[in-house]
């Protein structure tokens, strides 16, 4: 099944390119265009999750994690555009860990709701913890992003 998929986006590729270069002047246009939008949605993620890194390190937590929602639903948009099943599936474990850090977060503003149990025992533990897992959550969505413009 992979093979497959791999084939039909090299095809697509390969029409895009020969369109591009090789045919009439609207065939030309429409293949800009596609190039045009796979540069400006690759752009606007970058832009965004560059932003989020910014914002977490400045501390704002809860705004970081909530842009975290609007990269994966671009990054699902893509996936799902190149029917490549692994990547939906890293997006959602993605998603998975970006749901995880939200509960942490909501937990962190009622400690009494918090499971004592898997705490730390401080509030900047907490913290500390938090930030650990929205950078590595940061780094993984990095990776997947590089990984994904390299397909």
């Amino acid at each position: 099944m992979k093979r497959l998929i791999g084939i039909g986006l090299l095809v697509v590729a390969a029409l895009v390119g020969y369109n591009l270069y090789f045919g009439n002047a609207e065939e030309q246009e429409n293949a800009r265009g596609i190039v045009n939008e796979v540069k400006n949605l690759g752009k606007a993620s970058w832009d965004l999750l560059k932003s989020e890194k910014e914002k977490m390190e400045a501390g704002k937590y809860d705004e970081a994690a909530d842009k975290f929602k609007e990269v994966f639903e671009k990054l699902k948009g893509i996936a799902k555009a190149k029917d490549d099943v692994s990547q939906l599936t890293k997006i959602d474990d993605l998603e998975a860990k970006r749901l995880e850090l939200e509960r942490k977060l909501e937990a962190l503003n009622r400690p009494d709701d918090y499971n004592t149990s898997l705490a730390p025992t401080s509030k900047a533990d907490k913290e500390q913890e938090i930030e650990k897992d929205l950078k590595t959550l940061y780094e993984e969505t990095e990776r997947l992003m590089n990984e994904m413009e390299r397909k």
